[in-house]
């Protein structure tokens, strides 16, 4: 190392977590709270609580202030929480199929049918001309099958004249009956200027979704401003066979008329699995099926669910055979392990993107539950009462805790400095470590699986403590590969020794992991406006905002790119952020929604109630309430030199347009149910998918997918348990409801509170 270059400053652990509980948003207060022990060699102190972490990040409201709630543990077993996800038409997805055309299910080996004699070869036509005409004639077909929607047609041609909207037909059709990608239609449609910027916007993003990305817009200037020339995207150019998973081999030679035989070049399928995070179960079964990394071989799938839970999601794959799929889940090499499973295929004509769901089903068993302290009145009439009337007011929609990662420092503390461009406080914030986590040198044992703590966690401490002592190299190889933004900066100083350009190390993150950092500031400030606004009261007030009619929308930013690419959190897990907007059916669109301020008349109309107000997270292109809560934001964000209308940052991931979200969140449809039962020890509550639907094939049990049994036996005395069945929407977090149903008598899983 250069004696003129000083090296990079140590990032050095505080004696003691500091915990900043923001109880009043304006009047912000610190509480010290000692490190807690992770070895016999440290005696354990003072835990941080449930209450304390929600507080920090402004969670303090409840709706129905009047609610005692009752007591009971939560996630003691994996299988005490069930998602299942609600599509967008509303159906709840369950596992009932693992086979395609009688292959065998689950663990059952392939079974061998008798030899029979060999059936007299007959060759079908394969030549280059057959197959070619074949081609050809099934692009023709879609071609001619395609027609816009009366409601499309009226919305593009109101944008661009009917003519236009015709000859965009027209060119598509073209598009998608050239016989080779060099043979495309070369025809520019240009439009009549469009002097609102809004339309021009709502342009772009119509021609996208309704011509799949095959058609480009550009906004013209100079003499031309404001016109937009419409022609043949340069992307539907590219051949599909590039981007495909399988390597070479006959399956690439199949004629193209067997995917619009079967339906489609997607296979939909549900992804059952249990105790593992989505990421890490797609990319096995990517992996197992040997696919490339390529936009074309990724698995889409609309939404991320948790780790210690048993879940079914819709996933899609890009021109595999569904017996193919149906193949992992036989035994032997190249099989799905244990506790992951893939069924109910169906080829459609689209993959999945994030987004595309209605929600999800929570079935969540509490066990050893109790009433509030004071409570004479039975376990059963109290939950049944407080279930009842939290379905009729709805809870407060906060973001909830895991949206801010799980470290002393909080995601969104390191989205400050990365708005306020502090780049070395920012890797700082990321570097931070418990020290009471690092082995002692004297009983070296402490680190093994015996103590209370993830060994992961152990090897980060470990790592970012070698740092600090300079030895760049040991913290790049220490660091679990897991930690993708501590591994990156690390990794970073490792090859570069001598350098103190901390934005440089920032810039090796992954730029979807930098973006969530500020989106969990957004979150964090988005939580404490809330609880400001439930403080004021339920009812609806001047300076209020409601969202306008979609028709109004401008298309917002988007953002591409594979499962590696896209925004995750500190755990890995991909953030879906709550929808903006939605389209037919519930679709997402890809717009904003834009909201607008309620006059003193219309607050006090009795048209709107507080389910319909939103509040905007910071950003440059929302509307911010026209009352006191303003000056909340500005409270809120002052303190860490943020000002919530001076949004926009010369780096454009840090600039962000914000969105609205409902301040009360609802059950979809109402769909809230509660059952109180008996159950002995860790007996199992509910059943699961696979478990229903391997008995149901056994003949064990006969009834729907939802029917709950006890498959474990449990020994002990009898306890109670509460069942819970919640449907909610995207971006609603169900640990948010049980809040409020239960109030602060959630009891964490011990073993869960490792870190």
């Amino acid at each position: 190392m250069s004696d003129s270059t000083p090296p990079p400053r140590a990032i050095t652990p505080p004696p003691a977590k500091r915990l900043k509980l923001d109880l009043d948003p304006v009047t912000p207060v610190t509480v010290d709270v000692a490190v807690a022990a992770t070895t016999e060699a440290v005696p354990q102190t003072e835990t941080i609580s449930q209450v304390e972490l929600e507080h920090a990040v402004g969670i303090t409201e409840y709706i129905d202030a009047e609610i005692r709630g009752w007591s009971g543990i939560l996630k003691q077993r994996y299988t005490d929480f069930l998602v299942n996800e609600i599509d967008e038409e509303g159906n709840v997805v369950h596992l009932t199929k693992l086979t395609v055309d009688g292959q065998p299910a689950g663990n059952e080996k392939p079974r061998l049918a008798p030899a029979a004699p060999p059936a007299p070869h007959i060759p079908e036509p394969t030549s280059t001309a057959a197959i070619a005409a074949a081609s050809k004639a099934a692009k023709a077909a879609e071609a001619a099958a395609f027609e816009l929607s009366a409601d499309d047609f009226t919305a593009l041609s109101s944008l661009i004249t009917p003519e236009i909207a015709s000859s965009c037909v027209t060119l598509y059709r073209a598009i998608l009956s050239a016989p080779t990608p060099v043979e495309l239609p070369t025809t520019t449609l240009t439009t009549p200027a469009i002097a609102a910027k809004d339309a021009r916007s709502t342009l772009h993003a119509l021609v996208r979704r309704l011509f799949s990305s095959k058609l480009e817009t550009t906004t013209l200037t100079g003499d031309n401003e404001n016109q937009i020339t419409i022609k043949p995207s340069t992307a539907s150019s590219r051949n599909p066979r590039q981007h495909r998973g399988n390597r070479g081999g006959a399956r690439q030679k199949a004629p193209a008329t067997k995917a619009a035989d079967r339906g489609g070049d997607f296979c939909h399928f549900l992804l059952y699995k249990e105790n593992k995070d989505t990421m890490h179960a797609v990319k096995i079964v990517q992996k197992l099926l040997g696919l490339r990394n390529g936009a074309q071989g990724q698995i889409g799938f609309a939404g991320t669910k948790d780790k210690r839970a048993v879940t079914v999601q819709r996933c899609s794959v890009y021109r595999v055979d569904a017996a193919r799929l149906a193949r992992l889940n036989r035994e032997g090499a190249g099989a799905l392990h244990a506790g992951t499973r893939v069924g109910n295929f169906e080829y459609k004509t689209h993959g999945l993107e994030l987004g595309d769901l209605g929600g999800n089903e929570f079935v969540i068993t509490l066990r050893e539950c109790a009433v509030a302290a004071g409570e004479t009145r039975p376990l059963k009439e109290v939950v049944e009462e407080v279930v009842d009337r939290v379905r009729k007011g709805g809870f407060v929609n906060y973001f909830g805790l895991q949206r801010f990662g799980s470290y002393s420092v909080g995601t969104w503390e390191v989205g400050v400095k990365l708005l306020s461009g502090d780049w070395h406080g920012a890797v700082g914030q990321i570097l931070h470590y418990d020290a009471a986590l690092l082995p002692s040198p004297d009983s070296p044992e402490s680190s093994s699986e015996n103590t209370n703590n993830n060994r992961d966690d152990i090897s980060r401490a470990t790592a970012i403590a070698a740092f600090n002592s300079k030895d760049y190299a040991k913290a790049a190889n220490l660091i679990p590969y897991k930690y993708s933004a501590e591994s990156a900066i690390l990794h970073y100083f490792a090859a570069k020794p001598a350098s103190t350009d901390y934005c440089a190390a920032l810039g090796t993150i992954p730029r979807a992991l930098k973006t969530m950092y500020v989106h969990a500031l957004q979150s964090y400030v988005w939580n404490h406006v809330a609880s400001a606004r439930v403080r004021m009261g339920m009812q609806v007030l001047p300076g209020d905002l409601v969202l306008i009619p979609q028709d109004g929308d401008a298309p917002a930013p988007t953002t591409e790119g594979t499962p590696d690419e896209m925004e995750v959190d500190q755990n890995g897990e991909v953030v879906v952020h709550a929808p903006t907007a939605t389209g037919r059916n519930g679709r997402r669109a890809g717009t904003f929604q834009r909201a607008r301020a309620l006059s003193a008349t219309e607050a006090s109309s009795g048209q709107w109630s507080i389910r319909d107000i939103v509040l905007p997270t910071p950003g440059w292109d929302v509307l911010y309430p026209q009352n006191e809560l303003l000056e909340v934001y500005k409270s809120v964000m002052a303190p860490h030199g943020l000002d919530p209308l001076q949004m926009k940052r010369g780096v454009k991931e840090f600039s962000l347009p914000g969105s609205y979200r409902c301040v009360v969140a609802s059950f979809l449809g109402d769909r809230c149910e509660v059952e109180v039962k008996g159950c002995r020890g860790l007996e199992q509550v509910v059943a699961t998918d696979l478990e229903v639907l391997m008995a149901k094939e056994k003949g064990e049990q006969k009834g729907d997918t939802t029917a709950t049994t006890t498959t474990t036996a449990g020994d002990g005395e009898e306890k109670t348990a509460v069942v819970l069945k919640l449907c909610l929407g995207t971006s609603t977090y169900a640990t948010m409801a049980l809040r409020e149903f239960m109030r602060e008598g959630i009891r964490a899983y011990k073993p869960e509170f490792g870190r």
